[in-house]
């Protein structure tokens, strides 16, 4: 039997654990996207679609080769966010992208893995060049 594997590697900071999104991500992904906060994405996004939005996130490993990261509290594992390079049809180039919970507001989460994110671009994939749209 043949098929397809992705591979989305695991990042590790001080504090975080930037990981593949899990099934167990998607109550507070949800009520992350279904809250006020998603305005600025669009949203807020019904059940339904942040299912599909999280879903997605897998999805553009699969395409691009990278993409965004579950941020996690490292002695937890408790989501924080979502953090990594984003590079949709139709962008102006590579991105390191965020966005992060309520709960990880104001701690420098995003910051700290952002870094972790560009140096994986950087580092690992050979980037010379990244955005960040705001």
């Amino acid at each position: 039997m043949t098929g397809t594997s992705i591979h989305i590697p695991t990042l590790e900071t001080g504090r975080l654990r930037l990981r593949a999104p899990r099934l167990s991500d998607f109550e507070p992904y949800a009520a992350f996207r279904g809250s006020e906060r998603a305005r600025v994405f669009g949203g807020p996004f019904p059940r339904e679609a942040a299912f599909d939005q999280l879903a997605e996130l897998i999805g553009h490993w699969a395409l691009r080769g990278f993409g965004r990261w579950m941020v996690a509290d490292r002695t937890t594992d408790a989501p924080l966010g979502v953090v990594g390079l984003y590079h949709p049809e139709g962008w102006p180039e590579p991105e390191v992208a965020w966005s992060v919970f309520e709960t990880a507001e104001g701690r420098g989460i995003a910051h700290e893995a952002a870094l972790a994110a560009r140096a994986h671009a950087y580092g690992t994939l050979g980037w010379t060049t990244a955005v960040s749209l705001i």
